[in-house]
C-alpha cells in the first residue's frame, strides 16, 4: 500500500502548471491558521508560519534521510484557494536513477530555484487535500488555450507559463473552468498532537 500512495504525489504533480512568476498578487493572499500543522503521507510534512513574513509559510517535507523546504502562499482565484510553491532549501538523495524516486526527490526535480508551482488547496480539521493535474489534463489544456502574451512551455509533460503574475492568474482561472486541471487529489493527514 505504500507503494501506491507513494506514487500518488508525483501522479498530482507529473502534469503540474508550473511558471516563472509567482501566482498570487498581494491581495490575493490569505491565511488559514489550520494550514499550520504537521501532516504525513509517505513521509512528514511540517508547515508553519515563515519566520519574516506572516502572510506566507514554510514547508518542511521530510522522507527518510532527504529533506526540502519549500516556501508556500495561499491565494484565491475566483473564490477557490490555491498553493503556491517555491523551493528554497533541499537535501535531496544524489541517487540518478529517480525510478521509484521520493517526493523530495520529486520536488526537487520539477522546481528550479526560481519555479513557482501551483495546486488547489482545501483545508480542515483533518488535513489538507491537495488537487494537481494529470499528463492528459496539461496535454488538453495546452491544446486549447494560448496566453495573450508570454509562452506556455511543454517540457516533460510540464507546463511552464513565462506569463506576468496577471495573466497567469487569468489562465488558472480559465483552466479551472474549460478543463480537468486541478483535479486529481491527494490527502495529507493531519498528524494529532501527542
Amino acid at each position: 500500500m505504500k507503494t501506491i500512495a507513494l506514487l500518488l504525489f508525483p501522479l498530482v504533480l507529473s502534469g503540474c502548471l508550473l511558471s516563472t512568476a509567482p501566482f498570487y498578487t498581494e491581495d490575493s493572499i490569505i491565511t488559514d491558521g489550520q494550514f499550520v500543522g504537521t501532516y504525513e503521507k509517505d513521509g512528514t510534512w511540517i508547515v508553519s508560519t515563515a519566520p519574516n513574513n506572516p502572510k506566507h509559510y514554510r514547508i518542511m517535507l521530510r522522507e527518510r534521510n532527504e529533506w526540502i523546504e519549500l516556501e508556500g502562499t495561499l491565494f484565491t482565484i475566483d473564490e477557490k484557494i490555491y498553493l503556491d510553491l517555491k523551493k528554497e532549501k533541499e537535501n535531496p538523495s544524489t541517487a540518478e536513477d529517480l525510478a521509484g524516486s521520493s517526493q523530495v526527490q520529486f520536488l526537487s526535480k520539477i522546481l528550479s530555484d526560481s519555479t513557482h508551482a501551483v495546486l488547489g488547496i482545501s483545508i480542515d480539521e483533518d488535513g489538507i487535500t491537495l488537487f494537481g493535474s494529470d499528463i492528459f489534463a496539461i496535454r488538453n489544456f495546452r491544446d486549447s488555450f494560448k496566453p495573450k502574451r508570454g509562452r506556455m512551455i511543454v517540457y516533460d509533460e510540464r507546463l511552464t507559463l513565462t506569463t506576468g503574475t496577471e495573466e497567469s492568474r487569468d489562465i488558472i482561472s480559465e483552466a479551472h473552468k474549460q478543463s480537468g486541471l486541478f483535479q486529481k487529489p491527494i490527502f495529507l493527514k493531519r498528524k494529532l498532537e501527542q
